[in-house]
Protein backbone atom coordinates (compact mmCIF):
# COMPACT_ATOMS: atom_id res chain seq x y z
CA UNK A 1 0.00 0.00 0.00
CA UNK A 2 1.68 3.05 -1.38
CA UNK A 3 1.19 6.34 0.77
CA UNK A 4 4.59 7.93 0.25
CA UNK A 5 4.17 9.89 -3.12
CA UNK A 6 5.67 12.74 -4.71
CA UNK A 7 2.27 14.94 -3.06
CA UNK A 8 3.31 13.56 0.44
CA UNK A 9 6.86 14.42 0.01
CA UNK A 10 5.92 17.83 -1.55
CA UNK A 11 3.75 18.60 1.89
CA UNK A 12 6.18 16.83 4.15
CA UNK A 13 8.48 19.46 2.69
CA UNK A 14 5.88 22.38 3.49
CA UNK A 15 5.57 20.89 6.98
CA UNK A 16 9.29 20.92 7.68
CA UNK A 17 9.72 24.82 6.26
CA UNK A 18 6.75 25.90 8.32
CA UNK A 19 8.37 24.96 11.91
CA UNK A 20 11.64 24.75 11.20
CA UNK A 21 12.32 27.78 8.37
CA UNK A 22 15.65 29.58 9.06
CA UNK A 23 16.83 26.95 11.42
CA UNK A 24 15.71 25.36 15.11
CA UNK A 25 17.46 28.30 16.74
CA UNK A 26 17.44 26.29 20.25
CA UNK A 27 18.97 23.21 18.98
CA UNK A 28 21.55 25.10 16.94
CA UNK A 29 22.58 27.20 19.94
CA UNK A 30 22.70 23.71 22.48
CA UNK A 31 24.62 21.33 19.70
CA UNK A 32 26.25 23.77 17.60
CA UNK A 33 28.22 21.61 15.06
CA UNK A 34 27.91 18.75 17.14
CA UNK A 35 27.47 15.64 15.45
CA UNK A 36 26.55 13.87 18.59
CA UNK A 37 24.13 10.77 18.10
CA UNK A 38 20.59 10.26 19.87
CA UNK A 39 18.23 7.47 20.42
CA UNK A 40 15.09 7.62 21.08
CA UNK A 41 11.40 5.51 22.03
CA UNK A 42 7.67 5.92 20.60
CA UNK A 43 5.40 5.21 22.97
CA UNK A 44 1.61 5.17 23.05
CA UNK A 45 0.29 7.05 25.78
CA UNK A 46 -3.54 5.69 25.09
CA UNK A 47 -4.91 2.85 23.32
CA UNK A 48 -5.35 3.43 19.94
CA UNK A 49 -4.79 2.07 16.35
CA UNK A 50 -0.82 3.05 14.68
CA UNK A 51 -1.34 4.38 11.50
CA UNK A 52 1.26 6.62 9.96
CA UNK A 53 4.49 5.60 10.56
CA UNK A 54 5.60 5.64 6.58
CA UNK A 55 4.81 9.08 6.92
CA UNK A 56 6.80 9.64 10.39
CA UNK A 57 9.59 8.04 8.87
CA UNK A 58 9.66 10.17 5.71
CA UNK A 59 9.89 12.97 7.89
CA UNK A 60 13.30 12.14 9.09
CA UNK A 61 14.38 10.88 6.13
CA UNK A 62 14.15 14.27 4.66
CA UNK A 63 16.21 15.77 6.56
CA UNK A 64 18.90 13.33 6.92
CA UNK A 65 18.51 9.64 5.69
CA UNK A 66 20.66 8.49 8.38
CA UNK A 67 18.43 8.23 10.77
CA UNK A 68 17.33 4.73 11.62
CA UNK A 69 12.99 4.43 11.93
CA UNK A 70 12.83 0.76 13.74
CA UNK A 71 9.05 0.16 13.74
CA UNK A 72 7.85 -2.89 16.62
CA UNK A 73 4.40 -3.01 15.03
CA UNK A 74 2.40 -3.14 11.73
CA UNK A 75 0.36 -0.45 10.65
CA UNK A 76 -3.45 -1.11 11.65
CA UNK A 77 -2.24 -2.79 15.00
CA UNK A 78 -4.09 -2.19 17.99
CA UNK A 79 -1.79 -0.51 21.04
CA UNK A 80 -2.12 -0.39 24.37
CA UNK A 81 -1.43 2.48 26.84
CA UNK A 82 2.40 2.66 27.76
CA UNK A 83 3.12 0.53 24.70
CA UNK A 84 6.61 1.19 22.80
CA UNK A 85 5.88 0.70 18.29
CA UNK A 86 9.42 2.03 17.10
CA UNK A 87 13.13 3.58 17.83
CA UNK A 88 14.54 6.35 16.45
CA UNK A 89 18.33 6.57 16.19
CA UNK A 90 20.45 9.28 14.15
CA UNK A 91 22.31 12.70 14.28
CA UNK A 92 20.82 14.37 17.76
CA UNK A 93 20.23 17.78 15.61
CA UNK A 94 18.23 15.74 13.10
CA UNK A 95 16.53 14.12 15.65
CA UNK A 96 15.34 17.18 18.03
CA UNK A 97 14.36 19.37 14.46
CA UNK A 98 12.00 17.01 12.93
CA UNK A 99 10.18 15.67 16.42
CA UNK A 100 7.11 17.64 16.28
CA UNK A 101 6.61 18.01 12.87
CA UNK A 102 6.69 13.81 12.63
CA UNK A 103 4.91 13.61 15.81
CA UNK A 104 1.94 15.71 14.70
CA UNK A 105 1.58 13.42 11.30
CA UNK A 106 1.49 9.99 13.14
CA UNK A 107 -0.36 11.19 16.11
CA UNK A 108 -3.45 12.54 13.66
CA UNK A 109 -3.28 9.76 11.27
CA UNK A 110 -3.98 7.40 14.39
CA UNK A 111 -6.06 9.01 15.74
CA UNK A 112 -8.51 8.99 12.87
CA UNK A 113 -7.54 4.76 12.49
CA UNK A 114 -8.71 4.85 16.11
CA UNK A 115 -12.20 6.68 15.31
CA UNK A 116 -12.28 4.31 12.28
CA UNK A 117 -11.63 1.18 14.46
CA UNK A 118 -14.48 2.07 16.79
CA UNK A 119 -16.95 2.27 14.18
CA UNK A 120 -15.94 -0.99 12.62
CA UNK A 121 -15.68 -2.75 16.19
CA UNK A 122 -19.79 -1.68 16.50
CA UNK A 123 -20.32 -2.82 13.09
CA UNK A 124 -19.61 -6.65 14.46
CA UNK A 125 -20.32 -9.22 13.53
CA UNK A 126 -22.55 -8.12 11.07
CA UNK A 127 -20.83 -7.10 7.37
CA UNK A 128 -21.66 -3.65 6.89
CA UNK A 129 -19.56 -1.38 5.47
CA UNK A 130 -17.87 1.84 7.04
CA UNK A 131 -17.36 4.88 4.26
CA UNK A 132 -15.28 7.99 5.06
CA UNK A 133 -16.73 11.15 2.98
CA UNK A 134 -14.37 14.23 1.43
CA UNK A 135 -15.17 16.03 5.15
CA UNK A 136 -11.24 16.01 5.59
CA UNK A 137 -8.36 18.46 5.80
CA UNK A 138 -6.96 20.48 3.37
CA UNK A 139 -4.02 18.89 1.14
CA UNK A 140 -4.37 15.99 4.07
CA UNK A 141 -7.06 13.79 2.22
CA UNK A 142 -5.15 11.21 0.95
CA UNK A 143 -3.36 10.57 4.22
CA UNK A 144 -6.46 10.92 6.19
CA UNK A 145 -8.24 8.12 4.03
CA UNK A 146 -5.31 6.55 4.18
CA UNK A 147 -5.63 5.77 7.91
CA UNK A 148 -9.25 4.90 7.39
CA UNK A 149 -8.19 2.32 5.02
CA UNK A 150 -5.66 0.91 7.46
CA UNK A 151 -7.75 0.63 9.87
CA UNK A 152 -10.59 -1.33 8.24
CA UNK A 153 -13.00 1.19 6.78
CA UNK A 154 -13.50 1.80 2.67
CA UNK A 155 -12.96 5.35 0.82
CA UNK A 156 -15.30 6.92 -0.49
CA UNK A 157 -14.20 8.91 -3.79
CA UNK A 158 -11.15 10.86 -3.41
CA UNK A 159 -12.77 13.81 -4.95
CA UNK A 160 -15.08 15.58 -7.01
CA UNK A 161 -13.62 13.09 -10.62
CA UNK A 162 -14.17 9.74 -9.68
CA UNK A 163 -17.31 8.96 -8.69
CA UNK A 164 -20.91 10.70 -9.23
CA UNK A 165 -22.68 11.77 -6.24
CA UNK A 166 -26.15 13.04 -6.98
CA UNK A 167 -26.62 15.57 -3.97
CA UNK A 168 -29.72 17.60 -3.38
CA UNK A 169 -28.39 20.66 -4.33
CA UNK A 170 -27.51 18.55 -7.50
CA UNK A 171 -31.21 17.88 -7.47
CA UNK A 172 -32.14 21.24 -6.71
CA UNK A 173 -29.48 22.71 -9.87
CA UNK A 174 -31.35 20.17 -11.82
CA UNK A 175 -35.18 20.51 -11.23
CA UNK A 176 -35.89 17.21 -10.18
CA UNK A 177 -34.21 14.02 -8.97
CA UNK A 178 -35.39 12.52 -12.21
CA UNK A 179 -33.83 15.26 -14.53
CA UNK A 180 -30.64 15.24 -12.38
CA UNK A 181 -30.33 11.64 -12.73
CA UNK A 182 -30.88 11.86 -16.53
CA UNK A 183 -28.35 14.27 -17.33
CA UNK A 184 -25.75 12.53 -15.59
CA UNK A 185 -26.98 9.03 -17.56
CA UNK A 186 -26.86 10.86 -20.48
CA UNK A 187 -23.17 12.41 -20.22
CA UNK A 188 -21.87 9.62 -18.63
CA UNK A 189 -24.26 6.17 -19.02
CA UNK A 190 -22.17 3.52 -17.01
CA UNK A 191 -18.69 5.14 -17.68
CA UNK A 192 -18.43 5.86 -13.25
CA UNK A 193 -20.38 4.84 -10.30
CA UNK A 194 -23.20 6.82 -9.42
CA UNK A 195 -24.71 7.32 -6.04
CA UNK A 196 -28.06 9.13 -5.82
CA UNK A 197 -28.98 10.96 -2.37
CA UNK A 198 -32.13 10.39 -1.12
CA UNK A 199 -33.94 12.02 1.33
CA UNK A 200 -37.48 11.41 1.08
CA UNK A 201 -39.12 8.16 0.50
CA UNK A 202 -41.29 9.12 -2.33
CA UNK A 203 -38.09 10.01 -4.05
CA UNK A 204 -37.52 6.94 -4.34
CA UNK A 205 -40.00 5.80 -6.45
CA UNK A 206 -38.34 7.63 -9.12
CA UNK A 207 -35.31 7.12 -8.33
CA UNK A 208 -34.93 2.85 -8.87
CA UNK A 209 -36.31 3.42 -12.23
CA UNK A 210 -32.65 4.17 -13.53
CA UNK A 211 -29.75 1.98 -13.68
CA UNK A 212 -27.68 3.73 -10.74
CA UNK A 213 -24.84 1.88 -8.31
CA UNK A 214 -26.29 3.12 -4.96
CA UNK A 215 -28.58 4.81 -3.09
CA UNK A 216 -27.81 7.15 0.10
CA UNK A 217 -30.42 7.59 2.64
CA UNK A 218 -29.89 10.73 4.09
CA UNK A 219 -30.94 11.46 7.75
CA UNK A 220 -33.63 9.11 7.05
CA UNK A 221 -35.21 7.85 10.81
CA UNK A 222 -35.47 4.36 11.59
CA UNK A 223 -39.09 3.43 9.97
CA UNK A 224 -38.39 5.51 6.90
CA UNK A 225 -34.92 3.54 6.82
CA UNK A 226 -37.17 0.45 7.20
CA UNK A 227 -39.35 0.96 4.43
CA UNK A 228 -36.66 2.37 2.09
CA UNK A 229 -34.74 -1.16 2.72
CA UNK A 230 -38.03 -3.12 1.18
CA UNK A 231 -38.47 -0.31 -1.77
CA UNK A 232 -34.94 -0.82 -3.11
CA UNK A 233 -34.50 -4.69 -1.94
CA UNK A 234 -38.10 -5.25 -4.47
CA UNK A 235 -36.95 -3.08 -7.01
CA UNK A 236 -35.08 -6.45 -8.83
CA UNK A 237 -32.33 -4.75 -9.25
CA UNK A 238 -28.87 -4.30 -7.57
CA UNK A 239 -28.55 -1.21 -5.43
CA UNK A 240 -26.16 -0.60 -3.00
CA UNK A 241 -27.83 0.58 0.14
CA UNK A 242 -26.01 3.18 2.40
CA UNK A 243 -27.30 5.28 5.49
CA UNK A 244 -25.90 8.49 5.91
CA UNK A 245 -26.32 11.54 8.64
CA UNK A 246 -25.66 11.33 12.65
CA UNK A 247 -24.04 8.29 11.85
CA UNK A 248 -21.84 7.29 15.03
CA UNK A 249 -20.52 4.36 16.86
CA UNK A 250 -23.92 3.75 18.84
CA UNK A 251 -26.11 4.08 15.62
CA UNK A 252 -23.89 2.01 13.76
CA UNK A 253 -24.79 -0.65 16.45
CA UNK A 254 -28.34 0.22 15.89
CA UNK A 255 -27.87 -0.16 11.81
CA UNK A 256 -25.40 -2.86 11.60
CA UNK A 257 -28.23 -5.53 11.83
CA UNK A 258 -30.74 -4.04 8.63
CA UNK A 259 -29.97 -5.01 5.81
CA UNK A 260 -28.09 -2.72 4.21
CA UNK A 261 -24.31 -2.29 2.69
CA UNK A 262 -22.50 1.01 3.96
CA UNK A 263 -22.72 3.73 6.23
CA UNK A 264 -20.74 6.77 5.54
CA UNK A 265 -19.61 9.31 8.30
CA UNK A 266 -18.07 12.38 8.03
CA UNK A 267 -16.94 12.65 11.87
CA UNK A 268 -14.70 9.72 11.48
CA UNK A 269 -12.18 12.43 9.85
CA UNK A 270 -12.92 15.46 10.86
CA UNK A 271 -13.58 14.86 14.29
CA UNK A 272 -11.25 12.33 15.13
CA UNK A 273 -8.83 13.50 18.11
CA UNK A 274 -5.43 13.28 17.76
CA UNK A 275 -3.71 10.05 19.84
CA UNK A 276 -1.20 10.53 22.42
CA UNK A 277 2.30 9.84 21.52
CA UNK A 278 5.61 10.93 22.72
CA UNK A 279 9.23 10.38 21.44
CA UNK A 280 11.06 10.03 24.61
CA UNK A 281 14.88 10.24 24.38
CA UNK A 282 16.95 7.54 25.93
CA UNK A 283 20.51 8.83 25.47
Amino acid sequence: MTVITKQIIDLIAAALEEDIADGDITTNAILGSSSCHGAAEILFKQDGVLAGMPVFTQVFHSVDPQVTISPLFAEGEYINKGTMVATVTGPMSTLLKCERTALNFLQHLSGIATSTHEYIIAAKPHRLGILDTRKTTPLLRSLEKYAVRIAGGTNYRCGLYDMVMIKDNHIKAAGSISQAIEKVLNAYGDKYFITVEVAHLEQLHDVIKYKINRIMLDNMNNESIHKAIGIIRGCGKHIDIEVSGGITPQRVKELAPLDIDYVSSGAITNRAVSLDISMNFVK
